[in-house]
């Protein structure tokens, strides 16, 4: 949620937005709170954070959808939303979101499981974990760098079945979804 963009700012209510305790102590120099100002140094006042957000939310269609040969097109073997245009997000400019079924694990050996993603066309200035939800259907993820423009979740698939993809929805098939992207 993004503070008003007119009318009282309080402590609290950057406290909150900051994912804080509303009555946590408050520092206007503490280098979180300047940063959602937008203020690294110098001068700041509570001004600053009219209409600033701790997070970013942007609408993408999904652009590619390849059905998985053993599901259906129930159950993608990949898909990918874009942003066309680039959207900037956290000190970056965001590109894709997209999963795909199978990975490659550090052994180099492949694995079954499926590989949810951020692509970022320019490196964020952020490299902490980011939880990206879809806000039209509730299924969130938390997702941890991977690279200088990449964040990933990985989920394994520990049975000899073709299961179903454990976080159906997060990226649907012909859809046109918000999704939030956030610190987690």
């Amino acid at each position: 949620m993004a503070l008003p963009s007119s009318g009282t700012i309080t402590a609290a209510m950057i406290n909150t937005e900051l994912k804080r305790s509303a009555n946590a102590p408050f520092s206007i120099n503490d280098a979180a709170v300047r940063k959602l100002a937008g203020k690294a140094s110098g001068p700041i006042s509570f001004a600053d954070f009219y209409g600033k957000s701790a997070s970013t939310e942007v609408n993408m269609s999904t652009v590619m959808w390849i059905a998985d040969p053993w599901n259906g097109a129930s159950d993608p073997e990949s898909s990918q939303a874009v942003a066309s245009p680039t959207v900037p997000d956290h000190g970056g400019q965001l590109q894709q979101v997209s999963m795909t079924t199978s990975y490659y694990g550090p052994d180099d050996q492949w694995k079954s499981g499926w590989t949810y993603s951020l692509g970022y066309t320019s490196a964020p200035s952020y490299a902490g974990p980011l939880r990206v939800t879809n806000v039209n259907t509730g299924v969130s993820l938390v997702l941890s760098k991977v690279g200088p423009s990449a964040w990933r979740y990985v989920v394994t698939n520990s049975s000899a079945n073709t299961p179903v993809d454990p976080n159906k929805n997060w990226i649907r098939q012909g859809a046109h979804d918000l999704f939030r992207i956030e610190e987690a």
